[in-house]
């Protein structure tokens, strides 16, 4: 694996002889530079770790209300997940809708989850990456007690390279031990793909206990085997000359741990 401390997006880098991103070759996360002093604080600091072994709680936080045509699709998503995942032991999914910030707290609160999957709009403003929920944007969470992953299903909210003050690395702050987001803006269809592809091997590696020794692996088995659903579809789309390189690279791009 590789742990890059650099605000340049090296996990987009192509490599000579590559067809396709840095971060599809092998596991890689960002670990923010602002406020250095805190960066280097966390790294001399004793390593936590979480032990998924018996028992997975996630909960999915839909904030786009269902009116909105981006939140349609994932609540279809959400739906076919549960209905697939329901028989395995030790895995809980929960889905709620959440269009407030106060309904976001309750729902953590009343569910304790070890994965939150935060379904919403990213946006980018005044150099500031945020999710919007409901109408309003928000940069933090201020959770009673965060849950240590987060997945940030929304667009761009994890930019590198633009020194943007990102929900990411300050949901890192706010006691997330890992958190999942994208850096580019993504497309609903593809993200639901990813999200539930990470969910069906999350299950996998409850069933099969020893396949993936850590979190980082399970999720770049995830966006490596994405990466050949894209090509295949783009071939069947659009089958001209180029496309499945296009796809592997779009697809290698969607998303890095911060």
């Amino acid at each position: 694996m590789l742990t890059v401390f650099s605000g340049f997006p090296l996990g987009l880098a192509t490599l000579p002889g590559d067809t396709a991103p840095l971060a599809a070759r092998l596991p890689l996360t960002y670990e923010p530079l602002l406020p250095l002093t805190r960066t280097v604080q966390k790294a001399g600091a004793v390593a936590v770790g979480v032990e998924w072994k018996n028992r997975i709680r996630v909960l999915v936080a839909e904030c786009i209300p269902a009116s909105d045509p981006v939140g349609r699709i994932p609540r279809d998503g959400w739906r076919i997940a549960q209905d697939t995942l329901k028989g395995v032991e030790g895995l809980s999914l929960h889905a709620v809708q959440t269009l407030s910030m106060d309904d976001l707290r309750e729902a953590v609160s009343e569910h304790s989850p070890d994965l939150l999957i935060i379904s919403a709009h990213g946006t980018l403003v005044a150099n500031t990456a945020a999710i919007v929920i409901g109408d309003e944007p928000h940069v933090e969470l201020g959770l009673q007690h965060t849950p240590p992953v987060i997945v940030l299903s929304a667009c761009h909210v994890a930019p590198r390279g633009s020194s943007a003050v990102s929900i990411a690395d300050l949901l890192l702050r706010e006691g997330a031990l890992a958190v999942l987001g994208s850096q580019v803006p993504v497309d609903v269809r593809r993200n639901m793909m990813l999200t539930g592809r990470l969910l069906t091997n999350l299950a996998d590696h409850l069933i099969n206990q020893g396949r993936h020794a850590t979190l980082l692996e399970v999720w770049h088995h995830t966006q490596t085997t994405t990466d050949l659903e894209c090509v295949m579809s783009s071939w069947w789309l659009a089958p001209e000359a180029g496309a499945g390189k296009a796809a592997v690279e779009d697809a290698g791009a969607v998303l890095e741990l911060a």
